[in-house]
């Protein structure tokens, strides 16, 4: 660096998919208190992770007047974490077939996540936030867990 300003490229807000035109993103990252107050109102919560995460640390537990699901994401592939998100929107259409569900979505630390908010709004959903700090700034910041069922 000789002292220069660097100025960083603006990143579009257009999300692409092959199979899918170009679509505005609209989905919100949150923090837990955030998703808190969404789910007291009776957001669903989607959680990506694997179930070996929630049954070693825990789920979120959703306020009455809520709904929990699990729907994994990313799994262990040939060569490390993937992420077919063709088939892992067909299980999430199978649970939450309105698009224009009251959704928060959330990973561990807030970066599967985004990945499957992108998919999310490329189908159609609408009403997506995501959990940028994920089920472990959840849990660090107090709020309840439950174990998976």
């Amino acid at each position: 660096c000789s002292g220069g300003t660097f100025t960083r490229p603006r990143l579009s807000p257009w999300i692409h998919s092959p199979a899918r035109p170009l679509v505005l993103r609209q989905f919100k990252s949150i923090a837990s208190a955030e998703a808190m107050e969404l789910l007291k109102t009776g957001w669903e919560f989607l959680d990506i992770r694997r179930s070996e995460e929630g049954q070693a640390y825990g789920v979120v537990a959703v306020p009455s007047g809520s709904s929990y699901h699990l729907v994994t994401s990313h799994v262990l592939g040939p060569r490390g974490m993937m992420f077919d998100s063709e088939a892992w929107l067909e299980e999430v259409e199978s649970k939450l077939p309105d698009k224009e569900a009251k959704i928060v979505i959330g990973c561990a630390g807030g970066v599967r996540s985004k990945a499957a908010a992108r998919v999310l709004e490329a189908a159609g959903y609408v009403n997506v936030q995501e959990l940028d700090d994920g089920f472990n700034g959840w849990a660090a910041s107090g709020f309840p867990v439950a174990p998976l069922k």
